[in-house]
């Protein structure tokens, strides 16, 4: 089972895609990352010395101790006084001429052709609420990794604009199938139900910038462009995360979502026969999140978990379709308790087993 210890001075993070590579190994997408001081020897596994960056990353490998992880953020140096200080940055950084209210969220990626890519919602920060809070998504970015297999801090990054849509925000669950890439994508309405709509690009297109995407419209045809007006909904009420696998043993494809009612504690089982659906009405794991029921010993009104996704990649159960792993992140409308509570704000992972299972596919 995947668990992600506080160690390598990484105190914590949301977001929680994975992405798995051919070598056996799994690349780790966290969006808000609590991380310590490179030279903070002393802090022990708490967070009231942590600084908060961005984004930050995790490569795991199942080896003879099991599940194993390493974390990876950047420093930068400041001048404070007559001394330079090393302080904690984000992984993935915005180009200098930037706003410096602008930052990187991780969202998924994918390996093809001997590169390694990732998508990353660029996200600003704003004055007052947006969304329910004080953010903007300005845009998506995809990072193209080509020497991958070196050691993170080593990658070299080359950023290319994939959208700077406001509205129609792309990839946040990538699958490959046959000549394709295919990205789901949400809609940022004022309803917030974030319709989910689907996207595809050839994958003998990915050289070009940015991709030259197509929608799937009503009409059932594939039209060129990031979203219009008769693109086909296939789910009405979805979520700004989710993830996408094919499930082997049912033969159906299966999406996995946080309900999109805030404070929800029910994570949504959808499964369809094609990509492009139908997609099956909500299927809901009543009360999914242990952490927000009253019974719970460590129950807190402020406490709320999302971020659900399905990770098949971690057991051989898990790839035959007897089991399925979930992982999803909780957090707390109290800053004060997120600092105090170290099981708050990190990968949870829960496994539902195939009799369970059952009662979706």
């Amino acid at each position: 089972m995947p668990f992600f210890p506080f160690k390598q001075n990484w105190r914590g993070g949301d977001g929680i895609f994975s992405v798995p590579l051919l070598s056996g190994k799994t690349v780790w997408l966290f969006g808000d990352s609590f991380v310590l001081d490179f030279d903070n020897k002393e802090a022990g596994p708490n967070r009231t010395q942590a600084t908060m960056v961005a984004n930050s990353l995790g490569i795991s490998e199942c080896g003879p101790e099991g599940f194993e992880v390493d974390y990876f953020f950047r420093q930068s140096t400041t001048l404070v006084g007559k001394h330079l200080e090393r302080l904690p940055a984000a992984f993935f950084l915005p180009p200098p001429q930037a706003s410096h209210q602008r930052k990187y969220w991780p969202i998924h990626g994918f390996e093809q052709g001997g590169k390694l890519y990732l998508l990353l919602e660029e996200v600003e920060t704003t004055s007052g609420p947006e969304n329910g809070f004080n953010f903007a998504i300005k845009g998506v970015t995809v990072a193209e990794i080509v020497n991958y297999s070196d050691h993170p801090l080593r990658w070299q990054i080359s950023y290319r604009p994939l959208s700077q849509s406001q509205t129609t925000i792309p990839g946040i669950a990538i699958v490959k199938s046959g000549d394709f890439l295919y990205l789901l994508s949400f809609r940022e309405e004022p309803s917030k139900k974030h319709p989910l709509i689907l996207n595809r690009v050839a994958l003998s297109d990915l050289g070009q910038s940015p991709w030259p995407l197509h929608y799937f419209s009503q009409d059932q045809h594939w039209k060129p462009g990031l979203d219009g007006p008769d693109a086909e909904i296939l789910v009405a009420e979805g979520a700004t995360e989710a993830s996408l696998h094919f499930d082997k043993n049912s033969q159906k494809w299966v999406m996995v979502h946080t309900h999109p009612a805030f404070f929800s504690r029910e994570v949504v089982i959808r499964t369809a026969p094609q990509l492009t659906g139908p997609w099956t009405a909500q299927v809901k794991q009543i009360a999914f999140y242990s952490e927000m029921r009253p019974e719970s010993p460590d129950y807190d009104k402020n406490t709320f978990c999302y971020a659900a996704k399905a990770h098949p990649a971690f057991s051989e159960a898990s790839k035959r379709g007897e089991e399925l792993w979930l992982g999803y992140a909780c957090n707390s409308l109290n800053f004060e308790t997120l600092l105090r509570r170290n099981d708050l704000y990190r990968p949870v992972f829960k496994r539902l087993t195939l009799p369970q299972l059952e009662l979706y596919f």
